[in-house]
């Protein structure tokens, strides 16, 4: 509702156009980082919270390109699942957690690659 009520077409001003594109943007990376999350809460022995949603943030911005287009793929897949009711359960739901798998275990070889490279 931010969003929609900083660049709605009533308002003036620049201040508020600007907060309204930076509310679009943290929702970008916001949404961006929830693709990470499960898999890291799979993953990491740690479970705390924070960590959790830190290393989903920096994996988000350290692999903007691969994490948006995974996220652009995602909503159309559940767009089309929202479409096709049966879908949903029986094809997104699965899909999408795969997606995210192996999108945290891609991010996580390449880091490990740059690692190992750095030493």
């Amino acid at each position: 509702t931010n969003v929609a009520f900083c660049l709605s077409p009533q308002r003036d001003g620049l201040l508020l156009r600007l907060m309204g594109w930076i509310n679009v943007y943290a929702l970008a990376i916001w949404l961006g980082g929830q693709i990470y999350v499960l898999p890291l809460l799979m993953r990491m022995e740690d479970r705390r919270t924070f960590l959790i949603l830190r290393n989903a943030l920096l994996l988000c911005l350290g692999y903007p390109l691969f994490t948006f287009t995974l996220l652009a793929l995602l909503a159309l897949a559940l767009a089309i699942g929202i479409a096709i009711p049966l879908l949903l359960p029986l094809v997104y739901l699965p899909v999408g957690a795969l997606a995210s798998y192996h999108a945290l275990s891609a991010a996580l070889e390449d880091v490990e690659r740059k690692r190992q490279k750095a030493s």
